[in-house]
């Protein structure tokens, strides 16, 4: 069950966010950055959200996850970076 939340909320963030980002990009460059982290919170939500199994107990948790989230997602460009230039 575990693998289709992740499936789910990798789907979440290739559809949604570059969508989301791009509508919120004003308010994330006056706030530094902050916006775009709430929208990563609130994707993860939404995926706790649509999928029965997989459950999300408060915004701090929400949080949490999407701190794992995102520094999963930038430790994978980096290795993905490193292989394109060792080519």
């Amino acid at each position: 069950m575990a693998w289709v939340a992740g499936l789910l909320l990798g789907l979440i963030y290739l559809v949604l966010r570059p969508l989301a980002k791009l509508v919120l990009l004003p308010f994330n460059c006056l706030t530094f950055g902050i916006v775009g982290f709430l929208v990563d919170v609130l994707l993860v939500q939404l995926a706790a959200w649509w999928m029965p199994g997989f459950a999300i107990n408060g915004f701090l948790w929400a949080v949490l996850a999407a701190v794992i989230v995102s520094l999963l997602r930038e430790g994978a460009g980096s290795l993905a970076r490193q292989e394109t230039q060792r080519k």
